[in-house]
């Protein structure tokens, strides 16, 4: 049995076994080494979060994303081993490595067609109006498509009514929503590049008239020259390219409305599939967080170790307290509040049941104020302070108008949080 069916016999998911480090070691060392074809993990480099360092071992090499330990045998390829994703060290370090390159979106409200570039930090600035929300929304999607949502969400615009190209268009054209995005991890040598396109059901299809549904969709991977097709659905039907090569069909089961990126649950079979969608589902986008009375930013909330900001920021004293508590290093966090609120300290009490967290200012040292007690915009730079500097980083953050509702004194010290992690930050 190879290492790859060893392990994914103890866990189909992969990611989620990560935290048994000292069995996978055990199970490792004993197993064949792989070929190194695209060249080897070199100790102490880094490659966007991903950090090498030297383990207890001289003669081996441990990937640390702050949050998981994974022990890994000397001369390990984390890349592929010839044609296809190893094993699930290497979809590991290939899930911290991806990053965004090129967006695509056509036939979408203000977007007749755009493709455009996405940089390790991207800065996107225009009046009212001229489609940069559309831009963050077309992202949205794309994640919403790897969470198998995507017709849901194009419904809750306004179907295609609402979410179509606002533009005049030909008589004959199909009503067409194109998203494409193209990931990386350019020291590896390895791209995915995933398309889908979103209509309406025809006149004799299955569905309610007016839902969106799944028209065509494709992942292809790359390496180099070589390219080959991961996936490749028109309409009910299309093909799945296994691990072995074998092209398998999509199952029948699979409704119009569904993705088969977000559908498809066989890491083993179809790995390229699997670190696709658990990359885009890593995405975090941070649109508007509600700095009012009821928001959940001014609540306790429960204490489980949240090492990511939520969407919505709910789980923010959480956050705080797993960089209190859990990794046990608030050195980052503390400077920006130094730095944007002078003579201030942020005071997080070790969780019970909840957690929760308060200010200390200057002025009253001896109280601590709590989240209900803070302004708006103290409240809302507390919150993206927590979303870029939280224990672990997404693959993508997305931040919508960040500067809303912040004194302009606020904006140097934000920039100070987005410096150590804008490897991978859309603005």
């Amino acid at each position: 049995m190879t290492l790859r069916q060893q392990f994914v016999r103890t866990s189909p998911d992969a990611f989620a076994s990560f935290g048994r480090a000292d069995r996978f070691e055990r199970r490792a060392c004993h197993r064949r080494r792989h070929t190194d074809t695209l060249g080897r993990l070199k100790s102490g480099s880094t490659v966007g979060r991903l950090s090498l360092v030297d383990g207890l071992h001289l003669d081996r090499i441990t990937i640390r994303d702050r949050f998981l330990n994974v022990p890994i045998p000397d001369n390990h390829d984390v890349s592929r081993s010839g044609d296809r994703l190893s094993d699930p060290i290497s979809q590991a370090a290939l899930l911290f490595m991806l990053e965004i390159k090129e967006v695509h979106a056509a036939g979408y409200r203000s977007l007749r067609s755009i493709r455009f570039p996405v940089e390790r930090l991207s800065v996107f600035v225009g009046a009212n109006g001229t489609g940069k929300t559309n831009l963050y929304r077309a992202l949205q999607l794309l994640h919403a498509a790897a969470a198998g949502r995507l017709a849901y969400e194009l419904a809750a615009e306004g179907g295609f009514e609402s979410v179509f190209w606002a533009g005049g268009r030909k008589s004959n054209d199909p009503v067409r929503v194109k998203l494409s995005v193209g990931m990386e991890a350019s020291e590896r040598d390895y791209a995915l590049e995933y398309g889908v396109e979103a209509g309406l059901v025809p006149p004799a299809g299955a569905g309610f008239r007016l839902e969106p549904q799944i028209k065509t969709e494709g992942l292809v991977y790359s390496a180099g020259r070589r390219s080959k097709k991961i996936l490749d659905r028109h309409g009910p039907r299309g093909h799945l390219l296994g691990e072995d090569g074998i092209k398998r069909p999509i199952g029948a089961e699979l409704l119009a409305s569904e993705t088969a990126l977000g559908s498809v649950q066989d890491a083993a079979g179809f790995p390229d599939l699997h670190l696709a969608r658990r990359t885009m589902m890593g995405w975090r986008f941070f649109h508007d967080f509600r700095t009012d009375a009821a928001s959940a930013l001014r609540r306790p909330c429960l204490a489980v170790t949240s090492p990511t900001l939520s969407s919505d920021g709910a789980d923010l004293a959480a956050v705080f307290a797993t960089l209190a508590y859990v990794r046990e290093d608030t050195t980052d966090l503390d400077r920006a509040v130094e730095s944007a609120f002078p003579g201030a300290r942020l005071v997080v009490p070790e969780p019970g049941k909840f957690a929760t967290f308060g200010m200390v200012f200057p002025e009253y040292p001896n109280r601590v104020f709590e989240p209900s007690e803070l302004s708006d915009g103290t409240i809302r730079f507390l919150a993206l302070a927590g979303a870029l500097l939280a224990y672990r980083l997404p693959p993508f953050i997305a931040l919508n108008e960040p500067e809303t509702s912040l004194h302009p004194d606020l904006l140097d010290p934000l920039a100070s949080c987005r410096r150590p992690n804008a490897l991978r930050c859309g603005w």
